[in-house]
C-alpha cells in the first residue's frame, strides 16, 4: 500500500510541475524563449490575454503575432495586436479622451490642413493606426475566423477612427518615407489649395505635372474615407446615437473634412484636364511635324522652348491655348511655333 502512495505523490508531482510550467506565466515565461515552438492557439492568445492585463504591450504582441503564423484569421489576435498597438502610443486610461479629441481639433482648426497636421507631425501613428485599420477590417468584413463581429458596434467605430487617420499618412506620403514633409508633393498641393475653394484658383504649373500621383493619392484618400464612413453609419443606425454622442460628432466632422478635401480636388481637377488636354494636343502636334517622341514629350525641354515669348507654357491665356488647340492642324502648327523656339526644343 505504501507503494502505491509513494507511486501517486511521485505521478502528482509530475503532473503538478507539468501543469505550472506550461499554463502557468508565474512558473515559467515562454516569452523569454522562441514562441516557434508553441503552436496551441488557444494557449497563444491566453498568454496574450495575460500580459496584456497587466500592461506589457509588447510580450503581450509576441503571442498574438505568433497567432496570427499559425491561424491568419484569428479574430482574438487581430484585435489583440490592435489593441497593444493603440495601448503603446495612447494609455489605456486615456481612450475615451483620445476620441473626444478628435473632434475638438476638428472644431478648433480654420480647415482642414490644420487638421491634418495635427496628427501627421506625431510620425508614431503612421505605422500603429496602419497595423489597427488593417487588422480591424478583417474582423468587421467577415473576414475572421468570427462573423459575429461584423455587428460589433466598437469594433466599426474603431474602425473608422484609426482608418480615418491613417488614410490622412497614405494619402499625403507621396515619397513613401513613412513621414509627412515638403518633399511630398501631394501635401504641397494640399498645403496650397488650402484656401482655394473659389473658381479664382491658381493652379502653381508643377501640380500639373504631377497630376498623375495627385490623382492616385487622391483616389487612395476617398476609398478609405468610404471605409470609414460606412462603419460610423452603421454605428449612428444600430445604437441610434445622439447628435451629441462622440459617434455623431466624429461622422460630422470627417464628413465636412471631406467635403473640403473634395471642393480643392474638383477645382483641381477642371484645370488639370484643361492643361494635360493642351499637352497631349502639343504632343500630337510636335511628333506630326517631325520633332521625335522622346523630345515632344520632354516637359524641360518643351518649357524651356517657349523662351522669351512665355517662361512657363502653363502661364498661357485661355485663348491662346483654345486657339491652338482648336484650330486645323496646319493653322495649329503655325500657331503653337509662333510661341515655341524649336532650336531649344530640339538643341
Amino acid at each position: 500500500m505504501k507503494k502505491i502512495y509513494v507511486l501517486l505523490i511521485i505521478v502528482f508531482l509530475i503532473f503538478f510541475y507539468g501543469c505550472v510550467n506550461v499554463f502557468s506565466p508565474l512558473f515559467l515565461d515562454p516569452s523569454k524563449g522562441d514562441l516557434s515552438s508553441l503552436s496551441d492557439v488557444n494557449f497563444l492568445n491566453y498568454m496574450g490575454d495575460y500580459y496584456a492585463d497587466i500592461g506589457d504591450y509588447d510580450t503581450a504582441r509576441k503571442f498574438y503575432q505568433r497567432v496570427l503564423e499559425i491561424d491568419p484569421k484569428n479574430s482574438k489576435a487581430l484585435i489583440g495586436i490592435a489593441n497593444c498597438d493603440l495601448f503603446l502610443i495612447i494609455p489605456r486610461t486615456n481612450i475615451i479622451g483620445f476620441y473626444q479629441s478628435i473632434y475638438s481639433n476638428f472644431s478648433s482648426s480654420s480647415n482642414y490642413l490644420e487638421f491634418f497636421n495635427y496628427y501627421i507631425t506625431n510620425s508614431i501613428y503612421f505605422d500603429v493606426f496602419k497595423s489597427i485599420s488593417m487588422n480591424l477590417y478583417v474582423v468587421i468584413n467577415g473576414l475572421s475566423d468570427d462573423l459575429s463581429l461584423t455587428n460589433d458596434g466598437n469594433l466599426h467605430f474603431n474602425f473608422a477612427v484609426f482608418n480615418k487617420i491613417y488614410s490622412i499618412f497614405a494619402f499625403l506620403d507621396s515619397s513613401y518615407d513613412g513621414k509627412i514633409d515638403t518633399n511630398d508633393e501631394v501635401y504641397n498641393f494640399v498645403a496650397d489649395m488650402t484656401n482655394s475653394n473659389s473658381n479664382d484658383v491658381d493652379i502653381i504649373n508643377r501640380y500639373i505635372f504631377y497630376g498623375g500621383s495627385i490623382k492616385k493619392a487622391m483616389d487612395l484618400y476617398f476609398a478609405k474615407a468610404i471605409q470609414s464612413r460606412v462603419s460610423l453609419i452603421f454605428v449612428t443606425n444600430k445604437f441610434v446615437s445622439r447628435d451629441s454622442s462622440i459617434e455623431v460628432e466624429i461622422f460630422k466632422a470627417f464628413q465636412d473634412i471631406d467635403l473640403q478635401v473634395t471642393n480643392i480636388y474638383t477645382n483641381f481637377l477642371r484645370y488639370y484636364n484643361f492643361y494635360t488636354t493642351m499637352y497631349n494636343r502639343m504632343v500630337y502636334l510636335l511628333t506630326n511635324n517631325g520633332i521625335s517622341f522622346d523630345i515632344a514629350t520632354n516637359i524641360t525641354r518643351l518649357t524651356n522652348a517657349f523662351g522669351d515669348n512665355v517662361s512657363n507654357y502653363a502661364n498661357f491665356d485661355n485663348s491662346d491655348l483654345t486657339n491652338i488647340l482648336n484650330l486645323s492642324d496646319p493653322s495649329a502648327w503655325d500657331t503653337l511655333t509662333n510661341y515655341l523656339d524649336i532650336n531649344r526644343l530640339t538643341n
